[in-house]
């Protein structure tokens, strides 16, 4: 028996709308135990379900799913089935890039983790199974290594009415709402899919070689989708091909016009050259011998020239600034959010405080944070405080909004 009541549980670590798995203490040591929530636990069918999905849960053996352990399934003392599951010691993807939001910038880590999903993704279709709620809540990396884990397939919960365990939250496919019985669900599992990948680049530019392919995925038409995992990733592979020939052709082109320049450096003769004679204060006249023109090129002309290249390396590097501004501005909105929730709570707001000792933590902490991402993305300081009192102020009258509301 799973040892005690759910108060031994020190929280929970994932979740579905129908089933929940938390850290648990058992013979003193931690574990993990996944369960059907205590408001299904007495559903017949839902028991049912759950007790399909332990089964199922045991035979998936893949090193990138968290399988459940070859234990007996058992009950707690309120009578709720659970089941372990093999231990490590992991969070939830949401957790850690709440935590860590310049991991985005690991291109090769966050490329890892896509190809490592979709590795648990396409082997769960190979054996008949659809995951149907895979959402950055459901994949877990272990600590050390990153390595992926992915969590509570919805497959044994399909046949349940009223669709009981699927949340619109943007990751499930519109489908899965309307269909009684879905037509295609490995096309509902791209839509997922493609919802995923587009999270995780939230807070970087998504790669060319995944802008199509998403877009495709996400579409609310099933037949406009990838077919499966291995469309999918021809699709993105063909997308990579595409840039490296885009690319293999400008360089292509730009030798070929250095070596044409070179060569008409070494080959031309007094005949055939643009000779530019008598320059004046004000202007350069040219005679093209090839053409038998001459003319004259106003010294102003060479200035706008110079003036427009100045120019289009001002819009870049405003460009430049205006991606990292908003880097910084999303990224110190995440972590400024849950301490303006703790500074502004309803029983201040009941006694009029509007000084305390958590505000004022809260505040250090805030300029902190400020200061810590102003030295990552190299921002000038005056500008990211101008950008975080922004974001404060922002964060601040929506709480405050909110507060009010549920009053």
């Amino acid at each position: 028996m799973l040892t005690g009541k759910r108060n031994n549980a020190e929280g929970v670590l994932t979740d579905s709308y129908l089933t929940e798995t938390y850290k648990f203490l058992k013979d003193g040591r931690r574990t993990f135990v996944h369960r059907l929530k205590q408001q299904f636990a007495y559903n017949e069918a839902c028991r049912d379900a759950f007790q399909e999905d332990v089964t199922l849960g045991r035979e998936l053996n893949h090193p990138n799913l968290w399988r459940y352990s070859d234990a007996d399934m058992n009950y707690d003392d309120d009578g709720i089935p659970g089941v372990l599951l093999e231990p490590f010691n992991c969070v939830t993807l949401e957790s850690y890039l709440k935590e860590n939001p310049s991991f985005v910038t690991e291109s090769a880590e966050m490329e890892r983790i896509v190809n490592e999903v979709m590795d648990a993704v396409a082997y769960l279709h190979e054996q008949g199974v659809c995951h149907l709620d895979l959402h950055p809540r459901n994949v877990l990396l272990t600590k050390k290594e990153h390595q992926v884990k992915l969590a509570n397939p919805f497959s044994p919960y399909l046949h349940l009415s009223d669709a009981l365990s699927l949340e619109t939250d943007g990751f499930v496919a519109p489908e899965c709402f309307s269909e009684a019985t879905l037509s295609d669900p490995i096309r509902s599992d791209i839509y997922s899919l493609g919802c995923f990948i587009a999270y995780l680049y939230d807070m970087a530019s998504l790669p060319y070689r995944y802008r199509q392919v998403v877009k495709r995925a996400r579409s609310t038409d099933p037949a406009m989708r990838p077919s499966c995992i291995k469309a999918f990733r021809n699709a993105v592979s063909q997308a990579r091909m595409q840039l490296w020939v885009a690319k293999g052709i400008m360089w292509v082109l730009l030798a070929l016009l250095a070596c044409w320049g070179l060569f008409s450096l070494t080959t031309s003769s007094e005949e055939d050259e643009i000779h530019f004679v008598q320059p004046t204060a004000d202007n350069t006249y040219i005679y093209d011998s090839i053409t038998g023109q001459e003319y004259y090129l106003n010294d102003s002309a060479m200035a706008v020239r110079e003036a427009m290249i100045e120019h289009q390396k001002e819009k870049m590097m405003k460009e430049y600034d205006r991606k990292v501004n908003d880097i910084f501005k999303k990224t110190f909105r995440k972590k400024a959010e849950p301490i303006i929730n703790e500074i502004y709570t309803e029983e201040h707001l009941k006694k009029g405080e509007t000084e305390t000792v958590a505000s004022r933590r809260g505040m250090k902490r805030l300029m902190e944070i400020q200061e810590e991402l102003s030295q990552q993305y190299e921002l000038d300081p005056t500008t990211t405080a101008n950008m975080a009192a922004s974001v404060i102020d922002e964060l601040t009258r929506q709480r405050m909004k909110d507060l009010m509301r549920n009053e």
